[in-house]
């Protein structure tokens, strides 16, 4: 297993993450299924990956960005569902660019009460931990 992770980078992914200051967790959670035209079908239970960072702010907006699709009421391209309690133009344009970017893996985001947080399927190396990174930092500043 420990051969696998480290030719798809995955040890790679965590060593960078974990030097940039971000929390990885494994986690379970809902996760979206799609059919072969990609529109949604279901949620199952499934283990994926946890990126954190600590909100600068502790605003108490707490959000999601759901893949899903427009029968689901998705908000952003490529199906992105935006849930808050105060979903503002501002939040939606923030959020926008990122859910452009992010078509072709599993990629959801949260704003908690504490932190803000990606998941997704770990790939790239230390690009991809660079990547989620920048992301985690443009909604660590979001609010």
């Amino acid at each position: 297993m420990g051969f696998l992770k480290n030719i798809f980078g995955t040890n790679k992914v965590r060593d960078k993450a974990s030097q940039l200051g971000i929390v990885v967790t494994e986690v379970t959670r809902d996760l979206p299924a799609f059919d072969r035209a990609n529109h949604f079908e279901s949620l199952n239970p499934g283990r994926c990956t946890r990126y954190a960072l600590p909100k600068k702010s502790h605003s108490g907006i707490i959000w999601e960005m759901l893949q899903r699709d427009e029968g689901q009421g998705a908000q952003l391209p490529n199906g992105y569902l935006v849930k808050s309690q105060n979903i503002s133009q501002k939040l939606l344009d923030m959020l926008r660019p990122i859910a452009q970017e992010n078509s072709e893996e599993y990629f959801e985001c949260e704003g908690t009460a504490n932190d803000v947080a990606v998941f997704w399927e770990e790939w790239g190396g230390a690009v991809g931990a660079e990547r989620i990174h920048s992301i985690l930092l443009s909604l660590q500043n979001m609010e």
